[in-house]
């Protein structure tokens, strides 16, 4: 159960399918177990030492003679609590419509010395449950005497003079109320498939809760009578009060002095994660005090919500969509082959784009190059493919493979920009021709007599000169010279 809140119990629809290893992540009503205290300052409390029946003298009594036939310590505190109007529902437990009155009488026999008392009390008197207002419902009281036995003399409040020792009383008066709050919480499948229980972090969302209020009545204080709740349902272990162990022979306590906590108090004191009596004793630590009481309380709670307050399983049940978290297998990444491959990457892609600006490709078509059309294509043109160059003979396309080897001996095949032998010789002597200078009478001759042509003739050079300026992207051959290359 998570600590401080009581959730649902949860169970997969009878249509739903779920592994062990599928998480469900729901957004849920949780209950959490509220207390707000005020300090009772208003006490009148006495601890004294009454030997009871006996001619004993005041001045030369012994506390241990076991001519006393009835001795006794008594403790006797009176608690007056304010609370709002209308918070007293029993006219026995006030004085006033705004004040409720607790006492509290605790007697030890045997002549043992009372050192603490913790107890936690229903104040019966109180109309939680039934007033709107605020009324506090418990009191969680911790006494300690402090000083020595003494022998005061003319005491009004000691008329007698048996000795009596001074007493340190705390106490908190409380209401009690249960919020119910938002929250996410990851469920799991229990190992028998029967119920969803809570895996992780409960995360309760403090912006939507709200009070539990009576539905008669419409109050949120709550009276709920915890010690009848944890006293019948065996929550904390001990007895009520323990007075102490008493020796058969000597009717006497084997162990002094006594302390008698409850049983709410002495899992708060002697529980797990318990708190020392001189932590919490004392109004110099009320804080301390409040703080272990509002732990232990909402420990305390949660155990009694879950056993007493929830709904039968004969009671129909309310469906909620939430969502499944399932664990599939997939590749992991590794962060260092992850970089490397990001920077091999990132050299292509820098190094491509490099290359693309610094290669010449107009006029080249992107294609793939093992086609036959391509290895045609980057072949058209070439030395390969003219009979005249002297590389392959005609019919070189009925030559075997062994023949295609001694014919291209020597050879080297390269990919590259070449100068376009398509160009004919009739055009490269008329670029020559044009690339020679007139004489500069002949030309003015020329110009005079045929002034027309002339123009034209030159214009025609240029454009041819342009035109064979031509390159092609493809495959040539070459000779490998001394280097034998193939």
């Amino acid at each position: 159960m998570p600590r401080g809140v009581v959730l649902p119990r949860m169970a997969l629809a009878d249509d739903a399918t779920a592994g062990l290893d599928d998480t469900f992540n729901h957004t849920v009503s949780a209950l959490r177990p509220l207390l707000r205290c005020i300090q009772v300052e208003d006490i009148d409390v006495a601890m004294r030492y009454d030997p009871g029946f006996g001619d004993l003298e005041p001045s030369n009594y012994d506390r241990w003679n076991d001519t006393v036939d009835f001795a006794v310590d008594n403790m006797m505190a009176t608690f007056r609590i304010p609370v709002p109007t209308g918070c007293v529902a029993d006219d026995d437990f006030a004085t006033d419509e705004n004040t409720l009155v607790y006492e509290y009488k605790r007697t030890v026999t045997f002549g043992s010395d009372l050192a603490h008392v913790g107890k936690l009390v229903h104040l019966s008197g109180s109309a939680a449950s039934v007033s709107l207002e605020e009324c506090p419902s418990a009191l969680f009281l911790l006494a300690r005497p402090i000083g020595d036995w003494n022998l005061p003399r003319g005491d009004d409040d000691n008329n007698n003079g048996w000795p009596w020792k001074a007493t340190e009383m705390t106490a908190l008066a409380c209401s009690q109320h249960i919020e119910q709050v938002p929250a996410s919480v990851m469920f799991r499948q229990d190992s028998g498939f029967a119920h969803l229980i809570p895996s992780g972090v409960v995360v309760l969302h403090d912006d939507g809760a709200e009070r539990v209020a009576n539905a008669t009545t419409g109050a949120t204080s709550l009276g709920y009578r915890l010690p009848d709740f944890y006293t019948n349902g065996g929550i904390f272990g001990g007895t009520e009060e323990h007075d102490g162990e008493i020796d058969d022979e000597t009717g006497r306590y084997v162990s002094e002095p006594v302390h008698l906590y409850g049983r709410f108090f002495n899992h708060l004191i002697f529980g797990h994660n318990g708190v020392s009596v001189e932590a919490i004793a004392g109004p110099a630590n009320l804080a301390n005090f409040s703080s272990a009481v509002a732990r232990d309380y909402g420990q305390m709670l949660q155990h009694i919500i879950d056993r007493n307050l929830r709904p039968l399983s004969t009671q129909p049940s309310v469906q909620i969509v939430g969502e499944l978290k399932r664990r599939v297998l997939r590749l992991a990444i590794h962060r260092p082959s992850k970089i490397t491959l990001q920077a091999v990457l990132a050299a292509m892609i820098i190094l491509g784009l490099t290359g693309r600006l610094l290669v010449r490709l107009e006029g080249v078509l992107p294609r793939n190059p093992c086609s036959i059309g391509s290895v045609m294509a980057l072949l058209a043109g070439s030395q390969v493919c003219d009979p005249t160059a002297g590389v392959l003979p005609v019919d070189g396309q009925k030559m075997k493979p062994g023949e295609l080897g001694e014919a291209l001996s020597g050879w080297v095949f390269s990919l590259g920009w070449w100068e376009d032998r398509s160009v004919s010789e009739a055009q490269r002597r008329s670029q020559e021709a044009a690339d020679t200078p007139f004489e500069e009478g002949a030309e003015e001759s020329a110009a005079s007599e045929h002034p027309g042509p002339t123009t034209k003739m030159l214009t025609e050079r240029t454009t041819e000169k342009r035109v064979s300026d031509g390159v092609r992207f493809g495959i040539d051959v070459g000779q490998a010279g001394p280097y034998r290359l193939l």
